[in-house]
């Protein structure tokens, strides 16, 4: 009997964990073609497509796609870009909950809890998202060998690293009612100011959207 066998949960269990693991790897990858199947039912046919909001739509259906708003943000060398699900589409459990780092899945306590940060007002306790977020560090910015499954990572100034990502879907989110910031200001200028106090930053020039600029994290 394997070692390991006496961990295993049910043959349903086992192939929804591996469902949401191919999900996950088809978000960040929409030129890819993924299909799973499982007892002879096909579970997921994602087609190569040419953009992550279409890749979006295809994995967490149309439904809770129709809901996200884009996140794009900049800070220093830190990016974050992606989709959010608006404050009035919320879910059980954090399984729709998809964020990479550098192009890699992974499951950061730190970043989910940030990402939870930026909805405190917004969701009620055990409430969850559904986001699909791609954070980009610069060189040095993060230590991927915390872990022999690289599903944890280390930050340099993880305090930084956190309220920007927090303070990120929090202007997402608010930007979604208005398009001014809540005090008025531009959303990257309210970003700066929230993130870092007192930080002065050029404003960052125009680049691609959270549509293309998600997919190029994986390349």
């Amino acid at each position: 009997v394997p070692a390991r066998r006496k961990f295993l949960k049910s043959a349903a269990a086992e192939a929804g964990f591996v469902a949401d693991v191919v999900r996950r790897f088809a978000l960040v990858r929409p030129d890819v073609h993924f299909v799973l199947t499982s007892s002879g039912r096909t579970v997921l046919d994602a087609p190569a497509v040419p953009s992550a909001a279409e890749r979006v739509r295809q994995v967490l259906g149309r439904e809770v796609a129709a809901s996200l708003v884009e996140v794009d943000a900049r800070l220093g060398d830190l990016r974050l870009v992606g989709f959010a699900s608006s404050p009035g589409t919320s879910f059980g459990t954090s399984r729709r909950m998809a964020i990479y780092v550098g192009g890699r899945w992974v499951r950061e306590k730190l970043l989910f809890q940030a990402v939870l940060e930026g909805y405190r007002t917004h969701l009620l306790r055990g409430r969850y998202p559904a986001v699909c977020l791609a954070l980009e560090c610069g060189r040095g910015g993060v230590d991927v060998n915390v872990h022999p499954s690289k599903l944890e990572v280390r930050f340099p100034d993880p305090g930084a690293v956190s309220a920007f990502v927090a303070e990120a879907v929090r202007d997402a989110l608010r930007r979604s009612a208005s398009p001014l910031g809540r005090w008025g200001l531009a959303a990257d200028e309210a970003l700066r100011r929230r993130a870092v106090p007192g930080a002065v930053a050029p404003r960052p020039e125009a680049g691609p959207t959270a549509r293309d600029a998600i997919a190029s994290t994986a390349m």
